[in-house]
């Protein structure tokens, strides 16, 4: 056993020539020894490789008919498979290289970038080697290597780009799941996304939805995008999901919808916080005619985007002919919307003009229907069914409505959406809590702060879309209507309430506990875990306050960051509680070389006495103190500490 493991130790530190050599010996004297004949067996597999590598044919054979002869046992599983893959893998009768070597100068050449000697070698190999695994992988990479120089062409060659897929889905022993299999998905989404790859659902039922690897399943780490903002990206199992639906049109078949929908109700379960998933859902749900499962999915979403026609379009499809007046009005309200680009319209014209044809109110279908044919005409695109339309009956004897008589019939039904949004939903106290940093257009959010249980919950809304926000101060109260299925709390609707300024939201008396000069920015303690951030330029008459200063605060936590901001501010001379902060008598205990020391209060706790208080007072070991203390949250200890705030050398008599 002690020389077999020499021969392992010889192998290890890349000396595998004189590992065989060692090996053969020992298999000489005593050739029924199974560590013996696995010593043999794995110096012979390195060899080999070698000899693959170098390409050398002659000896590989040789090596390889050295190796066929060792009785391995199967019951030695990984070493009983190299010999049988070397076995297959032997150069053919003329010369011609072996798997291994064809897969090695496949993928040589792939990464050196000629794909085009790498393609031919990877025909090669699945030529000879149809059954194997090791071919088709070979061949994959390459097929990957030209999707992506494909798609990252400007002008994307759609038939090229099938062509690769279809070629890849032929290979005769693809692995599934597999990296590979997954990075080929990845291509098969964004040529969905490139409006690229019109068959991706069957495409899809091929890949196998069963093929996702563990990490397929949870989303990529976040990344600071060019604009600076945090981006996150959805795993590769939810952007399929997007693909799928996206790559549902008019005229998929009902059982492709059924089995798509299927997968995404799935996904909802398994990702019950992803804002898009439950709309997607909803939306193939309309289509297979569960239009009541389909609008409670869907509305959350048109709650946050009222404003997007097509969010308004997708509800008015969850309404069937006995709520034909619920349809006819969120497609009035989606024609309604603002868009930069009229075209974005012409599917909700081609509705609306289909529900108002229903009614028989022909004019003003004929209005949206030329309206359709003007736009399309316009930007050079072919001519459509419905636009077609009006070159017969009825449509070529009845004459359009006028431009504004058409616009007042969807300005008199629109109003009717909006109902939709609001109707049984709860509503509750709240506060305009603060302004909020513009976004890239320039808008400026608003936080409002709901009061539900005791508790400041927070939304963010904009003012233009609710018109008792506009020029209404910080601290205003209001009724706000709101929907808490989605995954954050949503403002649907804002009126003012009678009451108080900042009504609701009592303040909190604090502790001045830390003050940054070059940030112009104050840490106020109120006992809690968070500190709560006082910035000077919003309250000025906060740069007058020292630390130890008692100070009167209302505050919101910050969603994205460990702390609080202030909403109002203003000295005080009332004390704070004492679970929070206490008077103490005690001693300091310096640190040896660290800067910084601990009090021992006379009722035994231990309060951090910061570098800073050390040097101005110029502190010494084990001199007797007092001062005020509070209470902070401590976040690598994850507990609760006492910090200095005042303090006063005791002067002995």
């Amino acid at each position: 056993m002690s020389d077999t493991k020499e021969v392992f130790r010889l192998r290890k530190s890349g000396e595998s020539p004189k590992a065989l050599q060692m090996a053969r010996v020992l298999f000489r004297n005593d050739p029924t020894d199974e560590w013996v004949i696995r010593a043999y067996g794995w110096s012979l597999h390195d060899c080999i490789k070698m000899a693959v590598n170098s390409g050398s044919s002659a000896e590989q054979i040789e090596l390889t008919a050295e190796m066929k002869k060792l009785n391995i046992s199967e019951q030695d599983e990984p070493l009983f498979k190299a010999r049988e893959r070397w076995i297959r893998d032997l150069p053919g009768s003329d010369g011609a290289p072996g798997l291994t070597a064809l897969a090695a100068q496949c993928t040589t050449a792939r990464k050196e970038g000629d794909l085009q000697q790498a393609r031919v070698l990877g025909q090669q190999a699945i030529e000879r080697y149809p059954g194997e695994g090791r071919a088709s992988l070979a061949m994959g990479w390459v097929i990957w290597e030209q999707l992506k120089a494909e798609l990252q062409q400007d002008k994307i060659a759609r038939q090229r780009v099938r062509d690769l897929f279809l070629e890849y889905a032929a290979l005769p022993c693809i692995q599934k799941p597999d990296l590979l299999h997954s990075l080929m998905l990845r291509h098969a989404i964004r040529t969905v996304r490139e409006n690229a790859f019109p068959t991706f659902v069957a495409y899809f039922r091929w890949w196998e939805p069963d093929s996702f690897r563990d990490e397929d399943l949870v989303p990529d780490e976040p990344f600071q995008g060019a604009s600076g903002k945090t981006v996150r990206r959805d795993s590769l199992r939810v952007s399929a999901m997007s693909a799928l639906n996206t790559s549902i049109h008019d005229e998929t078949p009902e059982a492709d919808i059924e089995w798509v929908s299927g997968l995404i109700g799935q996904a909802v379960e398994e990702n019950p916080d992803h804002p898009w998933l439950p709309y997607w859902h909803g939306s193939l749900l309309a289509r297979i005619g569960e239009p009541e499962q389909a609008r409670e999915k869907i509305l959350p979403i048109v709650r946050t985007k009222r404003n997007e026609a097509w969010a308004w379009r997708t509800l008015a499809n969850t309404y069937p002919d006995s709520e034909a007046d619920l349809r006819l009005a969120c497609l009035c309200r989606a024609a309604h919307c603002r868009v930069q680009d009229e075209g974005y319209l012409t599917g909700v014209f081609q509705d609306l003009a289909m529900e108002l044809e229903r009614r028989e109110m022909l004019p003003e279908a004929k209005w949206l229907l030329e309206r359709i044919r003007a736009i399309r005409s316009e930007r050079g695109w072919k001519e459509n069914a419905q636009v077609e339309k009006l070159q017969s009956e009825p449509y070529s004897t009845v004459e359009a409505a006028k431009d504004k008589d058409g616009r007042a019939v969807i300005a008199h039904h629109a109003p009717g959406a909006d109902e939709i949004l609001v109707a049984n939903l709860p509503v509750t106290g709240g506060l305009l809590l603060r302004k909020l940093p513009a976004n890239s257009r320039g808008d400026t959010p608003l936080l409002l702060g709901l009061l539900l249980d005791e508790k400041l919950e927070t939304s963010v809304v904009y003012p233009d879309r609710h018109e008792a926000l506009r020029d209404a101060q910080m601290g205003t109260p209001l009724h706000l209507r709101f929907d808490q299925q989605s995954q954050q709390l949503t403002v649907v609707e804002v009126t003012k309430r009678d009451a108080p300024i900042w009504d609701g939201l009592e303040p909190t008396i604090g502790v001045v506990e830390h003050i940054n000069s070059n940030k112009h920015v104050s840490a106020v303690l109120t006992g809690d875990k968070k500190a709560c951030l006082v910035h000077h330029d919003r309250f000025p008459d906060a740069s007058s306050a020292t630390i130890g200063s008692f100070v009167k605060i209302r505050s919101v936590d910050d969603s994205r960051r460990d702390v609080s901001h202030a909403l109002t501010f203003e000295s005080t001379e009332e004390r704070p509680d004492e679970s929070y902060y206490r008077d103490f008598a005690g001693t300091l205990d310096l640190i040896p070389d660290a800067g910084f020391g601990f009090i021992r209060t006379e009722d035994g706790e231990s309060a951090h006495v910061s570098r800073d208080w050390v040097r101005r007072m110029e502190l010494e070991d084990d001199e007797t103190l007092e001062g005020a203390i509070v209470r902070k949250w401590l976040k690598d200890k994850r507990t609760f500490g006492w910090n200095v705030v005042e303090l006063r050398r005791i002067r002995h008599e």
